[in-house]
């Protein structure tokens, strides 16, 4: 069968699939979940049996408002457990559903097959059909945890969502600068193209991309339409949603912090089944300003230096470290056998640069002397040319290739589309490479970072790092923070290795990577993520194992939501500290 009618297929089985849920649902829920066997509704539903009812709603605590929209397991699973947990403790709990938002992650097959003819885009039935599915299975699973869900259309009138399409549909200038209601939503939805498109470039003349920006520039419209008149229902204290980078998670993030309503983030950790979350900013962005404050200057103890020490050598090999991702399961190491395949002279000055994968939410919009990563890594290629005694080593993401989603703007292949040819002092390591990228570290006498945690790691090991990016560990006091590109031509071409870190700053960076990779991630015992494409397996058999008092990262985590401290230290970050004032959202300065 060929790639239109398999694809159709799809679309017709999906769609009957949603009809009969929600006929079913709106009938039963219990037979509704015969749909979903081998998902997690069923391990729900066992655990909410063996459940006690829940105690009534104190109306002098704080009101918890949860904005879903993503059909992503394990952020349902957190979403689910967290909110029942608070309602568990007397607080008022409410649920909203992206019921109307069209699907914004897109593989890129589907995307491939996008030409003009499916321009202007419209919100067909074969969206609603995918957007139905989706809104189905949150259903279904908030409905377990027995917390009230609404929907967004209940927010928005169908005629407005007529005329937002209408607008979309007709919109001809340029993305970048569209409007809605004095929002620039063409800007917030800048993260969500890109990371769609799997790369840095948006070129708004493709029809994909023209495509791409018309759907997303949709449901950041209805979404900000919906918040206004819905914040007013509501009213809550406090809004959580997922990582707040992405639309429309970024609108609501923004109508919510122009009213006042503190914003709670989550996303997922470095470490398997963990989290990490900030108050009113991304939490993948991992600002830890005010906890460094408390961690700067405290030593840490033997058992937390041992403890960071080993985690980080089991970081650097192929054993499991707890992560989300082993990329390898043997790794080179070998001095000699690097410096062969690589064809490195060993006497000579060696840079080692370390990129993000391009479309990665951390990287996109976090630049400071450059217009972009891959403006960097041409700029620092440029660079080698007026350096021909030193060596460059560009070790590519395994990311690329081991992710699964492709990348459709490598590194090695915009270098070698950039460049005519690559000075022959530079050297490209392909993402299929197994050559160990902490061996690389070794070997340089300087690290370049963007934003990648590698400069973090090579800080560590003593080595000079040159940090590009607008990332969590600039200005921690270990690294060489770059401001200009006349700045960072000047330090390539000095003597680096004589601005390796001294034995405080290592100390310093030791000291931080146990806040960042231990303290400031939440692990949760109650369920474990097996997997892309595999349901949640949940490790309770009540949710009163959710009662305060029973697991103190999840104490933790509740009180932080409502009374607005620090989700690390809790007791020593007060309010005023982690709650900064901010009135148009903590992306102004890009917006």
């Amino acid at each position: 069968m060929n790639h239109p009618y398999r694809f159709r297929l799809r679309r017709g089985l999906r769609l009957a699939k949603g009809l009969v849920f929600d006929l079913l649902f709106g009938a039963s829920p219990t037979a509704a979940k015969y749909l979903y066997r081998h998902s997690e509704i069923d391990q729900l539903r066992a655990i909410r049996r063996q459940s006690s009812t829940l105690p009534s709603v104190n109306p002098e605590k704080e009101s918890i408002l949860y904005f879903v929209c993503k059909g992503w397991g394990v952020h349902k699973a957190f979403e689910g457990i967290t909110g029942r947990a608070l309602r568990m403790r007397e607080h008022q709990v409410h649920f909203v559903c992206g019921d109307v938002l069209p699907r914004i992650i897109e593989d890129s097959e589907r995307l491939e097959r996008i030409g003009s003819s499916t321009l202007p885009w419209r919100y067909d039935a074969s969206e609603k059909s995918e957007t139905l599915s989706r809104t189905n299975y949150i259903r279904a699973t908030m409905h377990q945890y027995n917390l009230p869900l609404t929907d967004l259309s209940n927010w928005i009138e169908n005629e407005e969502q007529r005329k937002i399409e209408e607008q979309i549909r007709s919109y001809t200038e340029k993305w970048a600068e569209f409007e809605y209601r004095g929002y620039p939503i063409g800007k917030w939805c800048e993260t969500s193209v890109a990371w769609q498109l799997t790369g840095e470039t948006i070129d708004e003349s493709l029809p994909r991309v023209q495509w791409l920006y018309q759907r997303t520039a949709y449901a950041a419209c209805i979404t900000a339409a919906a918040f206004e008149h819905g914040l007013s229902i509501v009213d809550p204290d406090v809004l959580v949603l997922f990582n707040g980078i992405f639309a429309p998670e970024r609108v609501a993030f923004e109508v919510a912090r122009r009213r006042g309503i503190r914003v709670v983030t989550h996303e997922c950790g470095h470490h398997k089944d963990s989290f990490i979350l900030a108050h009113n900013e991304p939490a993948n962005y991992f600002q830890y300003d005010t906890e460094w404050e408390v961690r700067r200057e405290r030593p840490l103890t033997d058992d937390e230096r041992k403890s960071i020490r080993g985690y980080l050598q089991r970081r650097a090999g192929t054993e499991p470290d707890g992560g989300r991702i082993n990329y390898w399961s043997s790794m080179t190491e070998n001095r000699k056998k690097i410096l062969k395949e690589l064809d490195l002279d060993p006497d000579r000055p060696t840079l080692v640069l370390f990129p993000n994968i391009v479309w990665d939410s951390a990287v996109l919009k976090r630049d400071v002397a450059f217009e972009g990563l891959l403006d960097w890594v041409f700029y620092t290629i440029e660079l080698m040319k007026e350096l021909p005694e030193h060596q460059l080593i560009i070790r590519s993401h395994p990311a690329e290739i081991h992710l699964n989603r492709s990348t459709d703007e490598r590194i090695g292949k915009k270098v070698r589309q950039h460049f005519c040819s690559v000075p022959s002092n530079v050297r490209i390591v392909p993402p299929e490479s197994d050559i160990s990228s902490y061996r690389l570290m070794d070997m340089s006498d300087a690290v370049l970072a963007y934003t990648s945690t590698t400069g973090m790691e090579a800080a560590l090991r003593g080595k000079p790092v040159l940090v590009a990016g607008e990332t969590h560990y600039r200005g921690k006091g270990f690294t060489i923070d770059i401001e200009t590109k006349e700045e960072y031509r000047r330090l390539l071409g000095s003597d680096l290795s004589s601005q390796a870190p001294t034995e405080e700053e290592v100390n310093r960076a030791e000291r931080y990577a146990h806040l960042f990779f231990l303290e400031a991630h939440v692990s949760f015992p109650f369920f474990t993520n097996p997997g892309p494409g595999s349901p949640i397996k949940f490790e309770v058999d009540s949710f009163d194992e959710l009662k305060q008092g029973k697991c103190r990262a999840l104490d933790q985590v509740c009180k932080s939501v409502v009374n607005g401290r620090s989700f690390v230290y809790p007791g020593e970050c007060s309010k005023e500290q982690v709650l900064k004032d901010i009135s148009v959202g903590v992306f102004s300065q890009n917006s």
